[in-house]
């Protein structure tokens, strides 16, 4: 016989025992709660990016009515001027016509070119504020004439002071000779004061007037003052590359189409620089008689220049196949840089660029990072017993260091 305490447990058993059987229901109806919470999940997600969208449409929408609210009080004002004319007097047939043709073409200021004579004569019969109108813009017209020449004036006076400054020296003892120290001196202190610009006309009037070659001082600061210049134009290609990928996520954008009008200005005004740092190197430099007298790493020097400066260009897209003239400079420099040992700086330097230009411009991702590695392992070989406190290993240490940092990357991203 079971006493009532083995009776309630054995009740309770058979109760849970029933309560059992419904724990996958349980289990399915909440499956299902969390397959209806993912929908809305996803439900709600289309609806913030419809609402994203509308935020666009909405800020484009905006624009376009700034812009129809400054047509339309521009016209207006065109408007109020034409029925100030219009209540005076409507016997002047020319002068109504001249305002008309230029309000329809935006040409207000045809007005003062075509009827200002016409006022003048009847200009008793006129309101006054039209007349002050057409005098104050002849007075604007006659000084900003004025100010053009004065503008073209000083430039040709400023550029005659450059001219000047560079032809001889004027300091305590003056000779020739002292010239090139002069022009060295102003060179550096153009770069401290950020007037690049300057810098390489003081290095060009330096290299024009130098009969012997160029000191790897002075070469150096050449193609520094070279580089200076067009880092501001690539830098400037760099920020509209940026804001144009900005521009093309929108699905209507009102500023792209003036983006990209202005990059082909910068793109041209950058080919322009670069295209002159060229034709000067090759006219002064490799040209000239005593090129033959450089070294092979004074040689490598100026033939990199050349093709460091053809691979700026072809970085743009409107000059993108610059980089078979890139290639051909390199390719020449390559030829003479293989007679030297592979812990030469300039060697480095020169492998270093080619490595980016393949992998960059040219889009050779494998030759790139098999010339990487291979410069790197011949380098750990070859370094040995180097002096590490010289100039010239240091250089070439920073020059490895690099290719390393790019091949860590090239290889994370492939």
């Amino acid at each position: 016989m079971e006493c009532e305490s083995e009776h309630k447990d054995k009740q309770n058993l058979i109760h849970f025992r029933n309560i059992l059987p419904n724990k996958d229901k349980y289990k399915s109806n909440i499956n299902e709660l969390k397959e209806k919470i993912d929908k809305y999940k996803d439900k709600i997600t289309e609806i913030k990016s419809e609402l994203d969208k509308i935020i666009i449409n909405m800020d484009n929408i905006y624009e376009i009515n700034n812009n129809l609210m400054k047509d339309y009080e521009k016209k207006k004002k065109n408007y109020q001027i034409l029925c100030n004319i219009n209540e005076i007097s409507k016997t002047n047939d020319e002068i109504i016509n001249d305002i008309n043709m230029a309000i329809n073409n935006n040409e207000f200021m045809n007005i003062t070119n075509n009827s200002i004579n016409i006022i003048n004569r009847m200009g008793i019969k006129f309101n006054g504020k039209i007349i002050s109108y057409f005098s104050e813009n002849k007075k604007k017209e006659i000084i900003k004439n004025d100010n053009s020449e004065n503008i073209s004036s000083n430039s040709a006076n400023i550029q005659k002071l450059y001219n000047d400054f560079v032809q001889k020296d004027t300091g305590i003892n003056a000779t020739n000779d002292l010239l090139f120290d002069k022009l060295i001196y102003v060179s550096m202190l153009s770069e401290q004061c950020s007037l690049y610009e300057d810098m390489a006309f003081f290095m060009k009037a330096f290299t024009k007037k130098k009969n012997e070659i160029l000191t790897n001082d002075e070469m150096d600061l050449l193609a520094m003052s070279f580089k200076n210049c067009i880092n501001i134009y690539r830098n400037a290609i760099r920020t509209i590359d940026a804001y144009e990928n900005k521009e093309k996520k929108k699905e209507k954008s009102l500023y792209l189409p003036y983006l990209l009008e202005y990059k082909k200005i910068v793109e041209n005004k950058y080919y322009e620089k670069c295209k002159g740092f060229i034709d000067f190197i090759d006219e002064n430099v490799i040209k000239k008689s005593n090129f033959k007298k450089y070294n092979e790493e004074g040689k490598i020097f100026f033939y990199k220049i050349m093709g460091d400066y053809n691979k700026y260009i072809s970085e743009t897209e409107t000059f993108k196949d610059n980089k078979s003239i890139a290639s051909k400079y390199y390719n020449e420099s390559l030829k003479m840089a293989n007679k030297l040992p592979i812990y030469t700086s300039i060697k480095l330097r020169l492998i270093l660029n080619m490595t980016v230009f393949y992998y960059e411009i040219i889009n050779d991702k494998k030759k790139a990072m098999e010339m990487a590695e291979s410069t790197i392992e011949k380098f750990k070989k070859e370094s040995q017993g180097l002096d590490k406190d010289a100039q010239e290993t240091k250089d070439s240490f920073d020059m490895i260091n690099i290719m390393k940092e790019n091949l860590e990357m090239w290889k994370s991203d492939n």
